[in-house]
Formats: structure tokens, C-alpha cells, sequence
């Protein structure tokens, strides 16, 4: 009797248990596509990120407008700037330059000018070859207190640019009796030095240094002085 009933009372619970499984191994049918697409999709976004990562042009869009605008810039020197031609953007050895400049109006004067000096003589004091890495700027913006530096080959193609703020100028501000500012004038140092980081690459034998002129509608470009390169 006790078998019997034990039997009666089992089979309700066995029952049960199977519809449950049955219940999960339906829900999990269900969603496994699910995973695996998310899956999919998850593994699609590791590969795009490390192909952006490993392909050194992260901003082709970005790096053609600069290249762009540089023709248009530097088209009254007959400079060729091509993209095949540029270097690449990511260079794992750089060259840094130690550049004086010297207000040729001015020569063997120390202190400052006025007026923005016309023409400089560009004298190496320095050429450093090191393993720091050295990356292009990603947008070309200029303005009048930067010098645009422009790396050329004995073909005059252009190899590299960089803009740097340009260390001639000095704004000059004076204080009143209660310590507030004004003024702003702009004046010039004779003679001054300029840091230029460069791929260290010998097929770029000469530098040129420009000062960028804003005309009220767009910049155009002043030479300041040609720098040829020795090489090693």
C-alpha cells in the first residue's frame, strides 16, 4: 500500500519536473540566436576598432582638407605637395631643430621691433636626432602668432608640416595704480628660437618658415627664410 501510494504521489512531481525542463530547453532555443548575434556583433566592434587602430591615417577625411588647403597656400611658390608623396603620419624617429631667428632689418640689435620684421636669416644651432616618437597634427588651423613650417625634399615637394606658435611675437600689457591690465600691443623680438620636431628622414633637406597673413578673408603666406638641412 505504502509503494502504491508513494507511486501516486511521484508521478505528479516527475510530471511537473519534466514540463519545466521542456518550458527551459524551449526558452533557451529561443534565445541563442540571440547571444549569438550579439556575439556577432560585439566581435564585429573589437575588429573595426583595432583596424582603426592599427591603420596610422585615422582622419583621411580630415587629413585631405589639410592637404587641400596647403596646395592652395603654397601654390604661389611652386611648392608640389601630394599624398603619396607626404610621409607618413606616425614616425617612430624624430629630428628636433634649433632654429634662430635674426631680424635682418635689424641685425646686431637686441630687443624688440615694432613693426613685424620683413625678412629673418635662419641659422641652425642645433640637430638632435632621438627615439621619440613624432605624430602630425590632424588639423591644419593657422593664425597671425604662429609660423607654419614646411619640410621639403630636393624636389621641392613637401614631406611634413607642422604649425608652431611663432616665438617673435610679444604682447606687451600695462598695469594702473589699481593692478588692472590693458594695452595688448603687439611687438617683436629681433632675435629669438624656434624648436621644429621633423621626421628624421634624409630626403628632407631644406625647411621653410612662414608667417600667416589674415587679408580679413583668408590667409595667405609670408616667407620668412629658407633653411637648407645638412645631411648625415
Amino acid at each position: 500500500m505504502m509503494n502504491n501510494g508513494l507511486r501516486i504521489f511521484l508521478n505528479p512531481f516527475i510530471a511537473g519536473l519534466t514540463g519545466l525542463a521542456l518550458i527551459g530547453a524551449f526558452f533557451l532555443l529561443r534565445l541563442q540566436p540571440s547571444f549569438a548575434q550579439n556575439k556577432t556583433i560585439e566581435q564585429t566592434g573589437v575588429e573595426n576598432k583595432s583596424s582603426k587602430i592599427q591603420d596610422g591615417r585615422t582622419a583621411p577625411i580630415a587629413e585631405s582638407n589639410n592637404n587641400s588647403l596647403l596646395k592652395a597656400l603654397l601654390a604661389a611658390d611652386n611648392l608640389n605637395i601630394d599624398e603619396a608623396t607626404l610621409l607618413a603620419p606616425q614616425i617612430e624617429k624624430s629630428r628636433t631643430l634649433r632654429i634662430s631667428l635674426v631680424n635682418q632689418a635689424s641685425a646686431g640689435k637686441n630687443g624688440f621691433s615694432a613693426e613685424k620684421p620683413v625678412q629673418s636669416a635662419l641659422l641652425l644651432r642645433q640637430s638632435k636626432i632621438s627615439d621619440d616618437g613624432l605624430a602630425r597634427q590632424r588639423n591644419l588651423e593657422l593664425s597671425p602668432a604662429q609660423i607654419l613650417v614646411v619640410a621639403l625634399n630636393e624636389k621641392q615637394e613637401v614631406l611634413w608640416w607642422s604649425a608652431e606658435n611663432d616665438p617673435r611675437v610679444l604682447r606687451v600689457e600695462t598695469a594702473d595704480d589699481a593692478g588692472r591690465l590693458s594695452g595688448g600691443d603687439i611687438v617683436y623680438r629681433n632675435e629669438t628660437e624656434l624648436l621644429v620636431s621633423l621626421p628624421a628622414d634624409d630626403s628632407i633637406t631644406n625647411v621653410r618658415l612662414y608667417h600667416p597673413n589674415w587679408d580679413g578673408e583668408k590667409f595667405q603666406l609670408e616667407l620668412i627664410g629658407n633653411l637648407s638641412l645638412p645631411q648625415r
